[in-house]
């Protein structure tokens, strides 16, 4: 049975309480790891810069000051399929949608409160990106 190495767990112990269970939950079936939980403004404003005054493809549209993440407030997390392979496009929408699955069901059940927005849903696609 796959489980969080203690990086993932740090990851997840400073964001929501939903989130928390959801991928514990999910850990139980699917190995993943949480590769960013909260983020403080300057990690933020960093990743802002990246493809637009740093070197980089554009991440995010949050300045992180204006405009804030809910990484910045512990509603979101990046968690991606382990092992990592950004090119599998696939797999990123394969997992994206067994966490959703898992989420529906932790809801029906109410062992969550919040419902689940992934963000490989959106048109500006971030496969590893999951929020309240």
């Amino acid at each position: 049975m796959p489980k969080f190495s203690d990086r993932s767990l740090e990851n997840l112990s400073h964001v929501h309480q939903d989130l928390q269970a959801l991928f514990n939950e999910v850990i139980k079936d699917y190995d993943c790891t949480v590769i960013c939980g909260m983020r403080t403004q300057e990690e933020q404003k960093e990743l802002y810069a990246q493809g637009r005054y740093k070197p980089g493809n554009i991440v995010t549209y949050k300045d992180g000051i204006e405009r804030r993440s809910k990484h910045q407030v512990g509603l979101a997390v990046d968690v991606v399929p382990y092992p990592i392979d950004w090119k599998d496009e696939e797999r990123f929408r394969e997992f994206g949608w067994f966490v959703i699955g898992v989420a529906k069901t932790l809801k029906r059940y109410g062992q969550i409160e919040k419902d689940i927005k992934w963000g490989g849903q959106w048109k500006f696609k971030d496969y590893p990106h999951f929020e309240i």
